[in-house]
């Protein structure tokens, strides 16, 4: 029985073309070889599972390929490429920076440098460079700064601020940016198709969001669904097996909070201890979701990568909110994330952070009372004027009449502070 390969190593890229969410670096790495513009050493740094070593990988195998049909592209058919992908060649060593860290090894490594290789180049692809020791990097650059014709180095990082100066001088950096959620959720339903897997395009959508732009992450999220799923992957599936909240929740917090019903505060708390959520993730996923109705509310579409049923329906709820309503509560949220934790009772603090937003439904907006306050202070002038003139008409002493006046629009703006001052106090 052959042994199982895992969704990410049997989907990693063998080509360019089938690179995702790096279009301008492929296309200038394919450049390079097409003009033979080849430099001596090259830095990929960007966030986990973007596609730092694949690439290292097939810029490697494109360089040694013995096959001239596209020089843009490896065969992946030559016994050069074959014993790269398979990681028995001897013309490319990968060194992992974390495990070979000390000057001794760096030394070798530059020995080994200056032996000819037995295809085109000699090539060294060192993994997490940034953990290299100050001295190790002093021993690589002279070799990095002159090295023989015949070698290349490839590094990749996920924390390129960690590597000196002098390094990043002598190399062509290029930067690796997160893959796009649409473009993670295209892939997975390519893989689930091709592995005849039955999968709801809301669970894909939910792995998808949580990989957090990483396409490896959710290809091994995926992996572990199409494991736990006997037959049919649903979004609950995932959500329950992820620890993340159903959507659903967030909706009927929504609705709760047009209909004045406060008590939903404690039942949703208690159905997120029950379930054992952690309540900071909770939070996060909450602002998340308010942050969707606010992006909804301006531009009529949800910042999120979501199916097109759940656009419709935050489009729906984002009519139960006012405009400064949500972007008060999101301010609110952002805040309390970081009290969160230090709270005496999570539970407590959390039921307390969901009554000040269903709250929200019936607080006075501040614009509305300015505006009141504006036409008061024009409706007083307009009055003043008459009372003032009957008053010297009838020559009485006691300006009984606008006294009265003006006890009724202080009282009227005593409220009006009132209803203002936590607005005015976030100001």
């Amino acid at each position: 029985m052959a042994a199982y390969q895992v969704i990410a190593r049997k989907y990693r890229p063998q080509r360019f073309e089938d690179v995702l969410g790096q279009g301008i670096l492929v296309q200038t790495l394919q450049a390079a070889l097409q003009k033979q513009r080849l430099g001596h050493a090259y830095l990929f740094c960007g966030p986990k599972g973007t596609g730092k070593t694949t690439l290292t990988r097939i810029f490697a195998k494109a360089l040694n390929c013995t096959s001239k049909d596209d020089p843009k592209e490896p065969c992946n058919l030559c016994p050069s490429c074959l014993a790269i992908t398979s990681g028995s060649s001897l013309d490319v060593i990968e060194i992992d920076g974390a495990s070979s860290r000390s000057i001794e090894d760096v030394r070798k490594l530059c020995e080994t440098a200056h032996y000819a290789p037995s295809g085109q180049f000699r090539i060294f692809i060192v993994d997490e460079v940034h953990m290299l020791t100050k001295e190790a990097f002093n021993a690589l650059l002279k070799t990095l700064e002159e090295p023989p014709k015949h070698t290349k180095f490839f590094f990749a990082t996920t924390e390129p601020h960690k590597l000196p100066a002098t390094i990043l001088s002598r190399c062509q950096i290029f930067n690796l940016k997160q893959i796009e959620q649409t473009t993670i959720v295209d892939k997975l339903k390519k893989i689930v198709e091709d592995a005849k897997v039955q999968a709801e395009e809301d669970a894909l959508y939910t792995i998808a969001s949580h990989a957090d732009g990483s396409l490896r992450d959710a290809e091994s999220l995926l992996d572990q669904m199409i494991a736990f799923c006997d037959e049919k992957m649903t979004s609950k599936i995932v959500n329950e097996s992820l620890g993340l909240v159903e959507k659903d929740l967030f909706f009927a917090l929504d609705i709760a909070g047009k209909e004045g019903d406060i008590s939903f505060a404690f039942n949703l708390a208690h159905t997120i201890f029950s379930q054992g959520k952690d309540p900071y993730h909770f939070l996060l996923n909450l602002i998340e979701h308010i942050r969707a109705l606010l992006c909804t509310k301006l531009t009529n579409t949800p910042s999120l990568c979501l199916p097109k049923a759940l656009e419709e329906k935050y489009k729906e709820h984002a009519k139960m909110y006012r405009r400064g309503q949500l972007s008060d509560i999101l301010e609110y949220l952002i805040e309390k994330t970081s009290s969160l934790r230090g709270a005496p009772s999570a539970k407590i603090a959390l039921e307390s952070i969901i009554l000040h937003i269903l709250r929200s439904h019936f607080q006075i907006p501040a614009d509305y009372l300015v505006q009141r306050l504006i036409e008061l202070e024009k409706s007083m002038q307009t009055k003043q004027k008459p009372i003032e003139t009957a008053l010297q008409d009838k020559k009485d002493p006691q300006n009984q009449t606008k006294e009265d006046l003006g006890a009724h629009c202080e009282t009227l703006l005593q409220f009006a502070a009132v209803e203002l001052e936590g607005q005015l106090q976030k100001k």
